[in-house]
């Protein structure tokens, strides 16, 4: 047996290998871009004590910790964008077969997956890399205008959405949305604790919730810049 068959997953240790190949390229285009406004790009965390590399974790403040695959951070290593990357199935199936390495098998086509494995780890290092560029040459330009978007102070800026949660003495959380600040403020000035147990436009246990999401989100969901001042989780609206 080879070592290639000896792998438990092959198809998911060439996913995550071409996973990687886009965060070098990602990360490499990034950082040219943020240096312009005196950020650096983060994509490893450190053990204190050893000053080895670790995952990426940022915590929420309730001590909860997220695994992130880059954070944009200013001088003061204060986080202002985070990223998380992710990739299509389909596009790289047609890059991969450049190099005649098939990526679309079935779930127990094992033979397959070894096959495409054995096929990507002869490729040369610099054909690998050029696969991640080749992965994301095509968001490139949108995503420099999202980034210098968010970076640019003088970028003007809206408010679209304002989210109140309250929090109850014993651990209820309910949460609030509004389309203006003026109707966040009328629902605080009238607030009673009877609205936390008012569940008359709550959503029932299946039922679909509303998603705000961005027009293009489903047709190149490569990449997602979110600011971390503001939570944009795709709520169920409660109000």
């Amino acid at each position: 047996m080879t070592e290639n068959e000896n792998i438990q997953n092959p198809g998911s240790a060439l996913g995550e290998a071409i996973g990687a190949l886009m965060e070098i390229s990602l990360n490499k285009y990034l950082s040219e871009i943020i240096e312009t406004y005196n950020c650096r790009l983060i994509s490893k965390g450190q053990n204190l004590k050893t000053k080895k590399e670790t995952k990426l974790l940022l915590y929420d403040n309730f001590g909860t910790a997220y695994n992130i695959d880059a954070v944009v951070a200013n001088e003061a290593i204060q986080p202002l964008i985070l990223l998380e990357y992710k990739y299509i199935r389909d596009k790289i199936t047609q890059l991969l077969k450049a190099h005649n390495i098939k990526f679309d098998w079935g779930e127990k086509d094992r033979e397959i997956a070894v096959d495409a494995w054995a096929k990507f780890e002869k490729l040369r290092d610099e054909e690998k890399y050029a696969i991640g560029e080749e992965m994301v040459s095509e968001i490139k330009p949108d995503l420099e205008k999202a980034i210098e978007l968010t970076l640019d102070n003088t970028t003007k800026r809206e408010v679209s959405r304002v989210t109140i949660e309250i929090h109850t003495n014993i651990g209820e959380v309910k949460t609030f949305e509004f389309s203006d600040v003026n109707s966040a403020l009328d629902f605080l000035e009238d607030f009673t604790i009877e609205e936390i147990l008012d569940h008359a436009n709550s959503f029932a246990l299946f039922d679909k919730p509303e998603v705000i999401a961005d027009d293009d989100e489903e047709d190149d969901p490569s990449y997602i810049v979110e600011e971390p001042q503001a939570k944009y989780s795709k709520r169920r609206k409660s109000h």
